[in-house]
């Protein structure tokens, strides 16, 4: 999978797009989003060791016959010795440490053939989370996970609309009101938003970041009978009231007892595009001691769904609201590699 792929598995746009479906509302959520979290951290994977991970393969993997294709395409860019920059040798031991586990897990899940592990979500309707790979070894925690969902991601509605339009008080994929009219951007900007427009939106003269955004990833998500009911309504009555559906892997994962595993990073490996199916890799660097040296870690991976919704106008911006609709665990366990 390449950089540009990645990129369009986290979000067609920027990392705000991202970051929104993740931010509950503060009255319906008592954390705030995990995304913007790893934003405060101290050591920030996301800017720092993420900008060297290189999805080497991805789901192709499976297709060349081998049996952890999530770990074999997890791999982490290091430069040549003569093009390393000076003062970055503690980063560069980083990435090759994590490499030398990634190479550890792929070759444990090849030795040992480890069997995947499905629960059913019935609080999601029936969605599922397949545990694909494993790999323990007293200091480490890679899970390879398959998410499988029903679940549309996007939705048109056309009732209470009065009540979205009433709650929608954040302008959607953009810093603020003042910067989401077009004629605001820089000339490099400005070219890419209207390049990035859909023929509809060209057609209709849509004229806002928000609502270029919105209606691209509409063009992309519905069924094209869907998407032309979608603009029906919208030349109608000129607004078009979206629902955004987010499940996703958690980046908590707690212990029998309840001890969170401390901070976790993850991946999205996707073939399809939408966030609601597809294979993450999650990585567990930092184990709290409780975690460390057991001969069998017994952990609950946290499953949440985030509704975000959004208010569209034809001749104007997009704004939206998020709400936490509820969360569920699922229980796992791996035994330490070091016994086999």
């Amino acid at each position: 999978m390449n950089r540009e792929l990645l990129a369009k598995a986290f979000g067609d746009i920027d990392e705000q797009l991202i970051a929104q479906a993740y931010r509950p509302a503060p009255k319906d959520a008592s954390s705030s989003s995990e995304r913007m979290i790893h934003m405060k951290k101290k050591r920030i994977i996301s800017l720092a060791l993420a900008a060297a991970l290189i999805l080497a393969l991805g789901a192709a993997a499976y297709a060349a016959g081998w049996i952890a294709p999530i770990f074999h395409s997890i791999r982490y860019f290091v430069p040549a010795s003569e093009e390393r920059k000076p003062g970055r040798e503690s980063y560069y031991s980083e990435l090759e440490e994590k490499n030398a586990v990634m190479e550890a897990a792929e070759q444990y899940m090849n030795d040992q053939q480890l069997a995947p592990e499905t629960i059913c979500l019935p609080e999601f309707d029936n969605c599922e989370i397949t545990l694909l790979e494993r790999f323990y070894d007293g200091k480490n925690l890679e899970l390879g996970v398959h998410l499988e969902s029903d679940i549309p991601m996007f939705s048109a509605v056309f009732n209470n609309e009065e009540d979205i339009k009433e709650k929608a008080g954040t302008i959607a994929f953009s810093s603020g009101i003042e910067n989401d009219d077009i004629e605001m951007l820089e000339p490099v900007a400005y070219d890419e938003i209207m390049a990035s427009r859909s023929d509809k939106a060209k057609e209709y003269g849509l004229r806002h970041v928000s609502t270029i955004v919105l209606d691209s990833m509409l063009s992309h998500e519905l069924t094209p009978e869907e998407y032309e009911a979608a603009w029906g309504h919208l030349l109608e009555t000129g607004h078009l009231c979206i629902v955004r559906n987010d499940l996703y892997v958690s980046d908590h994962i707690l212990m029998e007892d309840g001890t969170d595993l401390g901070q976790t990073y993850s991946v999205p490996i996707y073939d399809d595009m939408a966030v609601r199916s597809g294979n993450v890799f999650i990585d567990a660097p930092e184990l709290p001691v409780a975690a460390q040296g057991l001969d069998t870690l017994s952990f609950k991976l946290n499953i949440r769904l985030v509704r975000s919704f959004y208010y569209m106008e034809l001749d104007g911006s997009t704004w939206y609201y998020s709400e936490f609709v509820g969360e569920t665990f699922a229980p796992f366990s791996v035994e330490n590699a070091g016994n086999r």
